[in-house]
């Protein structure tokens, strides 16, 4: 897993809130131990959470006006070969998203 710096998210994070890890990657799964304790925070893991889960993030994201971080690349053979060269690299975070080239100018 890539290293995250807990130091931005645990201190916006609720008590008693639940972390759904949603990628899988070889390495450690590291946070810092006593903060999360202390905070009653929760590890679900799952490969794919139940539809309760999925429904309760989404209407979470909507009441709170959660928008999602997109890498976009322009489906070009260069787009195409700079999404997976990132990805191999692994420096692909959040999401990579192929997309037209007339979306991505709309979507900036």
């Amino acid at each position: 897993m890539h290293n995250i710096d807990w130091d931005v998210y645990l201190p916006i994070m609720a008590n008693d809130s639940t972390i759904f890890p949603l990628t899988v990657s070889q390495g450690n799964f590291e946070i810092p131990y006593m903060r999360w304790l202390l905070a009653g925070i929760r590890i679900q893991a799952s490969l794919v959470a139940s539809r309760n889960i999925q429904r309760q993030m989404l209407e979470f994201a909507a009441r709170n006006h959660v928008k999602p971080i997109l890498n976009m690349y322009p489906m070009t053979v260069d787009g195409i070969t700079d999404a997976m060269q990132t990805l191999r690299d692994g420096n692909m975070r959040y999401r990579g998203v192929v997309v037209p080239e007339d979306l991505l100018v709309s979507a900036h």
